[in-house]
């Protein structure tokens, strides 16, 4: 969306595992394991320049000296599905059960939707030419998740506070998707539909 505004040459793709929640007014809280250095993220090169730009190295750079380990990577492709991964599942699932994380986690039937959204999300990918581990995405939610207690996804926050979600983008894109590519995706048509039937309120 960016790029066809400013170009692709000007925008650097990428994604993060850093939590944090805007707590107003100019406050933000930020999640355990990212004040403990287990977040990451990763910029890669524009998908319309031919070779990665200093800046983007000057970015990543600034970012790790802040306490944000960052790296840059020549595509981020695969990087970006594997994040959309955990923001597509946990995101839309935490928000339509208005659980926070740990909350997902340790709640038996809230953990096996996730992890179908998770299947769900790797089919489609691999449909489209992106090779994802339904099995390897379910250990990075593990990893990821476990460590992030009860901290409150963004579209949870959005929800509660009666904003427009990006599901849009995420449960209901991976249904479009599934269904252009032949892979069924009822987990993410379903709580898509439940985020909508939320914001419609």
């Amino acid at each position: 969306a960016l790029a066809r505004v400013v170009g692709e040459s000007r925008v650097a793709p990428g994604s993060t595992t850093v939590a944090a929640e805007g707590r107003p007014p100019g406050k933000v809280l930020v999640g355990a394991s990212v004040l403990g250095g287990h977040s990451h993220t990763v910029v890669g090169r524009p998908r319309g320049a031919a070779s990665i730009p200093a800046a983007v190295g000057e970015f990543a750079a600034a970012l790790s000296g802040a306490g944000l380990p960052a790296e840059v990577v020549e595509s981020a492709d695969l990087v970006i599905w594997r994040k959309f991964v955990l923001a597509g599942s946990m995101g839309p699932l935490s928000a339509a059960l208005q659980m926070t994380v740990a909350g997902v986690m340790e709640n038996p039937p809230a953990r096996a939707l996730l992890f179908r959204l998770v299947d769900e999300i790797a089919a489609v990918a691999t449909a489209t030419g992106v090779p994802l581990d339904a099995a390897e995405c379910r250990t990075l939610c593990e990893n990821t998740f476990g460590p992030l207690g009860h901290h409150r996804a963004s579209m949870t926050v959005d929800v509660a506070e009666g904003r427009r979600t990006e599901i849009d983008a995420m449960c209901v894109e991976v249904a479009r998707l599934g269904r252009e590519h032949g892979i069924p995706a009822p987990v993410n048509e379903v709580v898509g539909e439940m985020i909508r039937a939320l914001e419609a309120r």
